[in-house]
């Protein structure tokens, strides 16, 4: 009788998703070879080949193509086990992943650390800060701190605050520049698709000269702090940092909600309940910094 491995499907499934046993390796936290063995193991259990090996990848033969379904379906089974036995812990104890963005993590969230440790020291946290969205379903994380308006249905959570947003300068770059609207100005942005103008842009400043593109907010904050260029970010960052200065403008965006989520098979499990708990009481005692928009006006909004 055969006895497949769930492990070996596991690696068969991320190579399968991710095209090549070194993308493969990287998502599993293993090496390469790793990868490839235990899918040499599975195939050499099975006594067929799942994948054509390619100089650019892995691509699944037709008999990989007719096990993936039910690899998948494997998977889904799973992952349901490992979330209702998770739900089923009543202790405040045991390890918690919490993904969020790095300047939620560094402004709202870091400061109350070290009281969520001294008041629940048996809960181990992982941090997993940046962008990306990480499947909760998957287990890929435990809780998400998000910045959404539209968060999954198969997740349940609190919209916390609103996030409002503002052009920022530095002190003295807005000194030199008192006319954003002119090809002396440069502004900074996030990546955007190339020949379309930010919306911000070209309601506030049409006539400013594109500056640097960058992909990281925290380092597109400190462009505009060191006069590279002014930018639209969200108030809790500009209003927390003492070198930019908020620039009052006939124009914002639509606030974006800041949510705590967590998936639904989890909403008793002790640890989980008391993270959300703490740290929605947390950032809703800093709604004042989140929903900062004084110069945000009704008849101003796209």
């Amino acid at each position: 009788m055969m006895n497949l491995s769930w492990d070996d499907l596991r690696y068969f499934l991320t190579a399968a998703r991710a095209g090549t046993v070194t993308a493969a390796g990287n998502q599993l936290g293993v090496s390469y070879t790793t990868v490839s063995r235990r899918i040499q193991q599975l195939e050499a259990q099975l006594g067929v080949l799942l994948f054509e090996r390619t100089p650019s990848g892995y691509l699944l033969t037709a008999e990989g193509e007719s096990i993936i379904a039910r690899a998948e379906g494997m998977e889904d089974t799973f992952l349901s086990i490992s979330r209702d036995l998770l739900a089923r812990d009543a202790q405040l104890s045991g390890p918690l992943r919490v993904t969020m963005p790095e300047p939620v993590a560094s402004i709202l969230v870091a400061p109350h650390l070290a009281e969520f440790q001294q008041r629940f020291p048996q809960i181990r946290l992982e941090l997993l800060i940046g962008q990306e969205t990480l499947d909760l379903s998957a287990r890929e994380a435990d809780i998400a701190i998000r910045v959404t308006n539209e968060p999954p249905e198969s997740l349940i959570g609190q919209e916390i605050s609103k996030i409002t947003f503002g052009v920022y300068g530095a002190g003295n770059y807005l000194d030199t520049h008192p006319d954003l609207n002119h090809p002396d100005v440069r502004y900074m942005c996030l990546p955007h698709d190339s020949g379309i103008v930010p919306k911000w842009v070209s309601k506030v400043c049409p006539k400013a000269t594109p500056g640097i593109m960058i992909n990281s907010l925290h380092l597109l904050v400190r462009g505009v702090a060191q006069q590279l260029g002014i930018g639209y970010l969200p108030c809790f960052i500009g209003d927390s940092d003492p070198e930019l200065e908020r620039v009052e403008v006939n124009y914002c965006s639509p606030p974006m909600g800041l949510w705590i989520l967590s998936h639904t098979d989890y909403r008793n499990t002790a640890r989980f309940k008391i993270f959300r708990t703490f740290f929605t009481e947390k950032l809703r005692q800093q709604k004042a910094l989140i929903e900062r928009g004084q110069f945000c006006h009704s008849d101003s909004l796209e």
